[in-house]
């Protein structure tokens, strides 16, 4: 049996951003680290690869991109335009489960992030709008590992 420790747990914020720059500069002179820890952002912005375990063994391991690039897990689409004409909710924009309204933003919750985004700008145009702010973001790396290993039920 082997059992991994995980080296930021109980560190102060200092202490683990300055672990983290020592993880960095080793993996930059070509050293291979084999980290274990319980928090996916962490494991996100260090690692090249990732494994996630179930049960003891692995259920998927490659990059965090790729990791995070796949999956049921929706990509979420925020827009904001000069004229607001997306907050009106008439607009039929494809690959979108779930829409919502935040802060004069139309969030887009879209399973084929080219067709939602695509539709959006065409829509923006077509009504004579102009567009203020478009964000895309992908799962993260801790939703993805919910979906792996329990389902996606936090």
């Amino acid at each position: 049996m082997v059992a991994g420790v995980d080296p930021t747990a109980g560190l102060d914020v200092a202490s683990r951003v300055e672990l983290h720059n020592l993880l960095r500069e080793s993996r930059q002179r070509g050293m291979t680290i084999i980290l274990a820890t319980h928090d996916m952002a962490e494991a996100e912005e260090l690692s090249d690869r990732v494994a996630i375990l179930l049960n003891g063994k692995i259920a998927t391991i490659d990059s965090p991109m790729a990791i995070t690039a796949t999956g049921a897990a929706f990509t979420k689409v925020s827009i904001s335009t000069r004229q607001s004409i997306l907050l009106n909710n008439h607009h039929s924009i494809p690959a979108v489960g779930q829409q919502m309204v935040k802060d004069q933003y139309t969030i887009y919750f879209s399973t084929d992030i080219g067709q939602t985004v695509a539709a959006l700008i065409n829509t923006v145009e077509k009504d004579g709008d102009t567009l203020l702010d478009l964000r895309v973001e992908r799962p993260s790396l801790e939703d993805r590992f919910l979906e792996i290993t329990n389902g996606g039920t936090k």
